[in-house]
């Protein structure tokens, strides 16, 4: 079962051993982000999370590392299996049409309960500040790196309505604490709250906007999905919980937020306001990162639970939290992209790829240069735009072998007519890219392809089944001797 509060999951934690809690006060201008380094480096696990419970000059608690390993997904995710997400997410992209079966009815019947649930009164609400009692300095928002420009909400969940009402959307931008009452919107650029903002512009008015904190960890995780056609955001996070959200109408904005969240902070964009704000935040890749044009929140509410706990994600150059959510986010990117190219049969960010910059996808080729038309499209996905190499090899592969990868890579690929870049547009997180507007992505394609003299598909030397089992028993006598 999926965890609606943030607390029922730190529980979980403490009663496995998985959460560290650290009484001693500490700055969170780096010392909390140093510490969680530390614990990460530590453990080749990935080690605990951490609960700073004395942050200096402030009240809230701070948890980080809080799905740092892949354990901790699978209880997330209520210990179920990867493919028990992945599934409900098939089950809610496949067309239900045809005959009615007893199991399509029942399939029906699952999938609309996972519509949203409004309530009257929230958790999330139970302190409300207003106007002038706003404060956004006096909480603990961490500064963790120096080169930043000020502390930052790097566990949060912004949610947009579009002006006609009819499209809720959510995503998961970096935010910065820009003054008592006021947010910078790090947003990447092939994020779509840009996009809402400037039709609330076209038509004159500023962009209410709810961005949320803690509640069902898995929330932040449904933030990094792609923007599906006909799927409202929350209903996607529902999907992966496994259970409905829990909404409430904010108390100064025409907009619903998670009821069960730890933090609810409300309030408008003004697109007149983004061409001045600018500021620099480490990216979800571990680099400094420098915007201009940046959206501002202008915070007309902040509500929270009684004693809130604030998650914060520690980003980091190599082995960060996030490395432990791609194993999930990879099975649920999946069908998205099946449903785009048939050929898809698996896909898996690879652990060496500093976040999402390297992706393995497994294909069922039918013709030759098949591989390469699928990985030209997924090249220009926007989902994908993080990544700088994609690899494609045959549907057989176990993707969370690396090394293997590359072996086939090394077997299959002809670096003169399967490796090739396709040009691409940077979002600006890419610093090693001296030109955003004209970079490219290496494509390489590993599958297996026609002999050049015979035209049949080349094969792997294979030995007979027969030939392998009397080998197994030839062996259990050969050893013994």
């Amino acid at each position: 079962m999926p965890h609606d509060h943030l607390s029922e999951f730190l529980q979980k934690l403490t009663s496995s051993g998985q959460l560290v809690r650290v009484r001693t006060e500490v700055d969170a201008r780096y010392q909390i982000a140093a510490l969680t380094s530390e614990a990460r480096r530590s453990d080749s696990r990935g080690g605990p999370a951490l609960l700073f419970e004395n942050v200096k000059g402030a009240r809230q608690s701070v948890v980080t590392n809080l799905l740092g390993t892949e354990a901790r997904v699978l209880l997330a995710l209520g210990d179920e299996l990867l493919g028990t997400a992945r599934q409900r997410l098939v089950d809610w992209l496949t067309p239900r049409t045809g005959d009615a079966t007893p199991e399509s009815i029942g399939l029906a019947a699952r999938l609309a309960k996972l519509v949203p649930r409004m309530q009257k009164t929230a958790f999330a609400q139970q302190v409300a500040r207003l106007g002038r009692d706003i404060n956004l300095e006096e909480f603990a928002f961490p500064r963790h790196f120096e080169g930043e420009t000020g502390r930052t909400l790097t566990s949060a969940q912004v949610w947009l309505v579009t002006p006609d009402g009819q499209r809720r959307w959510m995503s998961a931008p970096i935010l910065e604490v820009a003054g008592p009452q006021s947010l910078l919107v790090h947003w990447t650029l092939f994020d779509h709250g840009p996009d809402i903002v400037e039709e609330y512009r076209h038509d004159g008015k500023p962009t209410p906007v709810i961005v949320s904190i803690g509640g069902d960890p898995l929330l932040h995780l449904a933030a990094q999905l792609p923007d599906l056609p006909g799927t409202d955001a929350a209903q996607l996070a529902a999907v992966l919980r496994g259970q409905p959200l829990n909404l409430v109408r904010g108390r100064s904005v025409e907009l619903d937020g998670p009821a069960d969240a730890e933090f609810l902070i409300e309030g408008y964009i003004d697109a007149k306001e983004i061409d001045a704000a600018r500021g620099t935040v480490t990216s979800s890749s571990g680099l400094l990162v420098s915007r201009q044009r940046l959206a501002v929140i202008r915070v007309t509410a902040v509500t929270h639970r009684s004693q809130p706990v604030l998650p914060s994600v520690v980003h980091a150059a190599s082995d960060s939290e996030e490395t432990a959510w791609y194993p999930l986010l990879s099975e649920l990117l999946t069908p998205v992209m099946q449903r785009m190219h048939p050929a898809v049969q698996t896909f898996r960010f690879s652990r060496d790829g500093q976040g999402r910059r390297i992706g393995f996808v497994g294909l069922r080729t039918r013709f030759p240069g098949h591989a390469r038309q699928v990985l030209q499209g997924l090249a220009s996905w926007p989902t994908l735009a993080d990544a700088v190499v994609l690899i494609a090899v045959d549907e057989d592969l176990d993707l969370s072998q690396s090394s293997t990868v590359w072996q086939q890579v090394a077997a299959n690929a002809d670096p003169g007519r399967d490796v090739w870049t396709l040009p691409v547009v940077r979002d600006a997180s890419h610093r090693a890219c001296r030109d955003l507007s004209n970079s490219g992505t290496l494509l390489i394609d590993a599958t297996r392809k026609p002999d050049a003299a015979t035209g049949d598909w080349i094969r792997t030397a294979e030995l007979p089944e027969a030939a392998k089992e009397s080998a197994k028993l030839l062996w259990q006598q050969v050893s013994r001797q």
